[in-house]
């Protein structure tokens, strides 16, 4: 695969074909940076060299029931990473006020888990009301799975983007 040529295309309005989307993911070793050149004239065509800050709270550590063998916060792993129940309210909003100050435009609070108790989606509704009224920042949330109602109570509290990581 010629990757200039894929950029060159994409940049003129193309999308790429399938057998080049699965090409760049299969692309050897030795392709990597050519790829990524191709990928940053891409990126810098539409977004120039500009960053967007986003701070992630680990709202909830370590103390996930599932036993994924790759995750450090699974049960039986030893890893090093501090295990704490879910932070308060005050202290998710508090979060979302210090990384408003260094600029981020989004706060994800995440917590280790296969699912959100009722208490602890209750927090996380609250904080992000909170969080809405007094500061201009995307709010994002990783928790697990939901049920239908669990996703329309985050939609309606202010979450803008809910990010599932389907791992297994």
């Amino acid at each position: 695969m010629e990757w200039e040529d894929l950029a060159d295309k994409v940049l003129r309005g193309s999308v790429p074909e399938w057998d080049e989307a699965l090409a760049i993911l299969q692309a050897p070793g030795d392709q990597l940076l050519p790829l990524l050149y191709a990928a940053f004239r891409v990126r810098s065509a539409h977004w120039d060299r500009g960053v967007n800050i986003h701070v992630l709270c680990n709202a909830k550590s370590g103390l996930c029931r599932e036993n994924c063998a790759f995750c450090s916060q699974a049960t039986g792993a030893y890893s090093g990473v501090d295990r704490y129940q879910m932070q308060s309210v005050d202290q998710l909003v508090a979060g979302a006020f210090a990384a408003h100050e260094k600029k981020a435009v989004k706060y994800c609070m995440v917590t280790a888990t296969r699912g959100p108790s009722e208490e602890e989606l209750e927090k996380i509704c609250e904080a992000t009301r909170r969080i809405k009224q007094a500061v201009d920042i995307e709010i994002c949330t990783s928790l697990g799975l939901l049920t239908r109602s669990q996703a329309r109570q985050l939609r309606e509290a202010g979450v803008d983007r809910f990010n599932h990581n389907l791992e297994t």
